[in-house]
C-alpha cells in the first residue's frame, strides 16, 4: 500500500514538472505580454520580455531576454547626446542635442537633425493680413518684423500692373517706380578691349583720306 503511494505521488510530481515544462515552451514561442505577467504573479520562472530585438519597442533592444533602452548614460561621449535611431529600431545615435536646453541661449534643438540651430522667432508670429510674412529681423519690442512679401509670387498683379517684391514690399514696375538693386562700381567703368563701355574720341570719326602735302 505503501508502495502504490509513493508511486502515485512520484507520477503527480512528474506531470507537475511537465506541466512547468510545457509552460516555459509556451513562454519561449510566444512571448505575449499577457502570458509573462501571469507567469512572474505565480513566480513559476524568471522575468522574460524578449527573446530577439523585434520583441521590443522600436527604441530598446533585447538583452539577456529583457527589453533594455538603447541609451545609457555611457554610451555617447560628452558633450554628445544619446537618442534612439530615427531610421534604424532598436539602435541609437549620438547627437549635439535632444532637448532644447542642450543648446545656448538664443538656438533651439531641430528636431529633424539634433543640432542647435538659431530659434525660429517667426513660428509663433502674429501678422495682419496687409502683411503676411514674417522675417527675423527685431522691430520695436517685437523679436520678428511682419512684411508684405518674401518673394516675386507674394505680389500678384494689380489692376494688370504686374509687381515685384523689393525689400519686402509689393512695388508695381512702373519706370522709376523700382529702385536698382545695385549700383555701378568705378571698376565697372574701366573700359575693356572685349567690352568697351563707351566709344573712344577716335571711333566717332572715319579715318580721314591720305592727302598729299604741297610745297610753298
Amino acid at each position: 500500500m505503501l508502495k502504490t503511494v509513493l508511486g502515485l505521488l512520484a507520477v503527480l510530481n512528474t506531470a507537475d514538472a511537465c506541466a512547468k515544462t510545457l509552460k516555459l515552451g509556451d513562454m519561449i514561442n510566444n512571448p505575449t505580454p499577457a502570458a509573462a505577467k501571469r507567469v512572474r504573479l505565480k513566480g513559476e520562472m524568471p522575468e522574460i520580455s524578449c527573446l530577439s530585438n523585434d520583441d521590443c519597442p522600436f527604441d530598446r533592444e533585447c538583452v539577456a531576454l529583457r527589453c533594455l533602452d538603447v541609451c545609457t548614460k555611457d554610451t555617447c561621449s560628452e558633450p554628445k547626446k544619446c537618442i534612439a535611431h530615427k531610421k534604424r529600431p532598436h539602435e541609437y545615435m549620438c547627437v549635439d542635442c535632444v532637448y532644447d536646453s542642450h543648446c545656448e541661449k538664443g538656438f533651439e534643438c531641430s528636431r529633424e537633425t539634433f543640432t542647435c540651430v538659431e530659434k525660429d522667432v517667426c513660428r509663433d508670429a502674429v501678422c495682419s493680413p496687409a502683411a503676411p510674412y514674417c522675417i527675423q529681423v527685431p522691430y520695436k519690442t517685437l523679436p520678428y518684423t511682419c512684411v508684405q512679401c518674401l518673394t516675386d509670387e507674394h505680389c500678384p498683379p494689380v489692376s494688370g500692373l504686374s509687381r515685384s517684391c523689393i525689400d519686402n514690399f509689393c512695388l508695381f514696375n512702373v519706370e522709376n517706380n523700382i529702385p536698382r538693386k545695385t549700383e555701378r562700381k568705378t571698376t565697372d567703368l574701366i573700359q575693356t578691349e572685349d567690352d568697351p563701355l563707351y566709344e573712344t574720341e577716335e571711333s566717332l570719326y572715319e579715318p580721314e583720306a591720305d592727302t598729299e602735302t604741297y610745297g610753298d
